[in-house]
């Protein structure tokens, strides 16, 4: 299987090695033999091709980890900016809404928020932030 700089594997073989590496994801010199003899469809690669084949297998399951890890902790920070944006959109509404209770001889009538007076004098609701 020496054709060149790196080891061309069967679809077969690929298989075969990834069940193996399931099985055990380090296995030892003894074991890779034993692999070898035990597996006809591995018998044509070098023992030292194996080898790498599982240092390079263990070293594309450490990446996946990672990168996988690297989004969850992304997810999460994206949820607690969200979450803090909310709190803050949160803690203004209710200030609105308590400077509100504080006119009680104001009303809203419109869907427009606008605040009438009992005198039906339009009062701009700039200043009194309303919550939208």
């Amino acid at each position: 299987m020496d054709n060149g700089k790196y080891a061309r594997y069967t679809p077969e073989q690929v298989e075969a090695l990834e069940r193996l590496y399931h099985e055990c994801p380090k296995p030892s010199s003894t074991r890779r033999q034993q692999l070898i003899r035990d597996c006809p469809i591995l018998c044509h690669i070098e023992p030292k091709q194996i080898k790498v084949w599982f240092q390079n297998r263990r070293c594309r399951e450490k990446q996946r980890n990672e990168a996988s890890c690297l989004q969850s902790v992304n997810r999460k920070l994206s949820a607690m900016e969200e979450n803090d944006r909310l709190q803050k959109r949160r803690r203004g509404c209710r200030r609105r809404a308590r400077r509100l209770r504080v006119l009680p001889e104001m009303e809203i009538v419109s869907p427009e928020m606008e605040i009438v007076s009992p005198e039906m004098e339009i009062v701009s609701p700039v200043g009194y932030g309303f919550c939208r």
